[in-house]
């Protein structure tokens, strides 16, 4: 093991994982292939006062009582991920040392952080438990969108149901940076069920003729966003995908439609006729409620 390896006290049990971890790199095992290695200039000696020993940043210096973590790089979804940075260690749920705005979480870390270039240990990950933020919790937000008009009867048309999740289309929520966010699951198989994932049928596109004078159409999201994971069953590999509560935050809501259509189902809208408004929302909301009404008026 190269000298200059980041241990901490309270990893000691993760040896064997990095020993394991040494025997991927000649070969041996698999799990070194995956292991992410931090550039250079992230990672540095441990030990420093205040900086008690974890795996360290060569420039960070740790309040007391805290150490410097570095993220394992598992390629299953981790419960309550971090990212590089101080935290204070606990010992498990209920730990009452935390401070009031953080609770005791189990997480998985980086147990032997290599300086750069250095294949001294490459183990996959190493669970502790550290003081961190609650999770969020998702909070169902209902999508509210009419229009009016002062060229009445006017109608517009909304992709209600569209060809790859069976979700409605139109609307789309986004971060402030724009960013999509995959808020629909549709059929894709879910890590927390893999491998037992479900065969599906191509969903129908659907559209819907809407109304200008005081109809409307709504769609209630339940909060929950949806990246891209991975999942192991059986000896294979499989794609999935997460559902995790969106932070608390300002976000944008698209909300879409065409003046063209038939309203009937098996109809795509054309892309190139759609035409999408942003809202910045608060989520989550106050009443629950993200509305927009545009007046396509003079």
């Amino acid at each position: 093991m190269h000298r200059d390896t980041l241990w901490h006290p309270s990893l000691l049990r993760s040896s064997l994982a990095c020993v394991t971890a040494l025997l991927a790199i000649v070969g041996v095992l698999g799990c070194g292939s995956s292991h992410e290695r931090a550039d250079a200039g992230t990672l540095g000696d441990a030990g420093r006062a205040g900086d008690s020993g974890g795996p360290g940043d060569a420039g960070a210096t740790c309040p007391s009582g805290q150490d410097y973590y570095y993220p394992g790089c598992a390629s299953e979804p981790v419960p309550a991920p971090i990212v590089p940075g101080c935290y204070q260690p606990c010992t498990g749920a209920g730990d009452p040392t935390c401070p009031a705005s953080l609770t005791c979480q189990q997480t998985t870390i980086n147990p032997c952080v290599c300086p750069a270039g250095e294949a001294c240990c490459a183990a996959c990950g190493s669970e502790v438990w550290l003081c961190l933020p609650p999770e969020p919790t998702a909070s169902a937000v209902t999508f509210r969108f009419s229009f009016r008009t002062d060229a009445s009867p006017e109608f517009i048309f909304l992709q209600t149901v569209d060809a790859s999740f069976g979700e409605p289309d139109w609307v789309r929520v986004r971060s402030l940076d724009g960013d999509p966010l995959q808020v629909h699951q549709g059929c894709a198989c879910a890590c927390s069920s893999c491998p037992a994932c479900p065969v599906c049928e191509a969903p129908i596109p659907e559209t819907r003729r809407l109304r200008d004078g005081g109809e409307t159409v709504e769609w209630t999201w339940d909060g929950l966003v949806h990246p891209a994971g991975r999942c192991a069953g059986g000896g294979t590999v499989f794609r999935c995908v997460d559902a995790i509560p969106l932070a608390p935050g300002r976000y944008l809501a698209d909300f879409c439609w065409s003046w063209t259509g038939t309203g009937r189902i098996g109809e795509i809208l054309d892309p190139a006729s759609i035409t999408c408004e942003s809202v910045e929302f608060a989520y989550p909301p106050a009443d629950g409620i993200v509305a927009h009404e545009p007046c396509f008026c003079g």
